[in-house]
Formats: C-alpha cells, structure tokens, sequence
C-alpha cells in the first residue's frame, strides 16, 4: 500500500485524530496533506533521501507496467520459504510465475534453488524484473538477498 506523500518519504500526521471529522478514523494517520515543498526538494535534489525515494517508487511503477502477473486478476499466493527471513508471494500467470522475494531483516539471506523451481522457476532462465539481470546466485545455486532486498523473480 502506498499512500499519499509516501513518495517523498513523508511522515504520518501526528495531530490526524484533532479534526473531528476524522477523529474516528485512524487511516487519517497515512494521510496528511501534501507537502509540496518536499516534492519540489525530491525533483530538484534526485540523490537527497527524498529524491531517491520518489525515483525508486518511479522505477517501481515503471516496472510494474510491464509485468502482467502483477494484473488485480492474478492472484497473490503467500507461500513460506525455508528461511523465515525471506517473506515470499508467488503469481501464477499463464506466460509464467512470478516469485517476489523480500528480506526482511538486516542480515544477507539466501533462498535455495529446489525451492525457487518448486514453484516454478529455473533460476538459469530467470532474472530480476527490479533490475534486468538475473538472480544473484551464491555458490550452492540459491538466491542470494542482500539487506531488505527485494528480488521480482520472471522467466
């Protein structure tokens, strides 16, 4: 989920629940109004922490554009890896998986290659749709994540 401003890394509305209105709605929280001073610094300043996160969100929905599995219609498929770092969810389209790995801690984590073909997969023919290149692979075979990485497994 992205929500408004999170494209240049705005924090939450701390003050949301002081409009009445909203007060009984907390999704207020995620949405504050725009600081279009920070859009500005994120277009002027593309390598300033703002910049990056709104050209990563752009890279991002570039990206998306062109990965069918990614269509409201296919749907996502939670699937436990053996590494209970590595969170995993596997889109079965008719041209092919989609496997999207995403580290989520702060150590490199590696998923093994039975598992990647398990659902799917050879990793000699795969690559990472996020970047172009395909997996980073350790010296077993499996799929190398570095910190927090996300990897968008494709044919």
């Amino acid at each position: 989920m992205i929500w408004s401003g999170d494209e240049v890394a705005a924090l939450n509305d701390p003050d949301w629940a002081s409009v009445p209105e909203h007060a009984d709605d907390n999704r207020w929280a995620h949405r504050p109004a725009l600081d279009w001073g920070r859009v500005q610094q994120a277009r002027a300043e593309p390598e300033s922490p703002i910049g990056r996160v709104l050209t990563g969100l752009r890279h991002l929905a570039r990206v998306r554009t062109t990965l069918p599995h990614l269509h409201a219609g296919v749907a996502p498929e939670l699937v436990a890896t053996p590494d209970p770092g590595v969170f995993a969810v596997v889109r079965r389209h008719p041209v092919g998986p989609m496997i999207g790995l995403y580290n989520i801690t702060e150590q490199p984590r590696t998923v093994p290659a039975w598992w990647v073909r398990e659902h799917g997969l050879q990793l000699e023919h795969a690559q990472d749709a996020l970047n172009g290149y395909p997996p980073n692979l350790s010296p077993d075979g499996s799929v190398h994540l570095s910190t927090y990485q996300p990897v968008w497994l494709v044919h």
